[in-house]
């Protein structure tokens, strides 16, 4: 029975997580230029956006997942660092992507103007936030829709 259950609860969380990333993946426009991935982990979904971006960076505060991900993503740019004081020059990508993370921040408030700071004039942020944790306000509880699509938050 609790073998059962935890089969299904973590079959669950994936299709979850895939649904997630696809969707994402499809609000990347073709050809961009530059894309950074806030909370990279392994870098495996980060990866992806190879297919879509000429340059694709990424950011995770934990040092034993950037280095897994530089390991398996030689062509990544990597980095480790908090969402709240990224280590990137000012305006420096056309889109970036905060899929999950907030909820995982001490300082949201100040993780989303770093990520406005980040950003080229007219970039696009791309965010989700699984529950009513903190940044609840900024997307709704089924994640990316498209009426946050245009809206600036800053």
């Amino acid at each position: 029975m609790r073998e059962t259950t935890l089969k299904k609860n973590y079959e669950r969380y994936f299709t979850q997580e895939e649904k997630l990333r696809r969707l994402v993946f499809r609000w990347v426009p073709e050809d961009t230029t530059g894309l950074l991935d806030l909370g990279c982990k392994d870098g495996n979904i980060t990866s992806s956006y190879q297919k879509k971006a000429k340059s694709v960076a990424a950011v995770d505060k934990d040092y034993a997942s950037v280095l897994s991900a530089k390991r398996r993503f030689p062509d990544l740019k990597l980095f480790v660092g908090r969402a709240e004081e990224l280590p990137i020059k000012t305006g420096c990508f056309h889109i970036l992507v905060a899929s999950e993370l907030l909820q995982y921040l001490t300082e949201p408030q100040r993780a989303i103007a770093e990520m406005h700071r980040v950003l080229k004039p007219g970039g696009l942020l791309i965010l989700s936030v699984p529950h009513k944790g903190p940044g609840y306000q900024l997307a709704n509880p089924g994640n990316i829709t498209d009426r946050w699509r245009n809206k600036r938050f800053l």
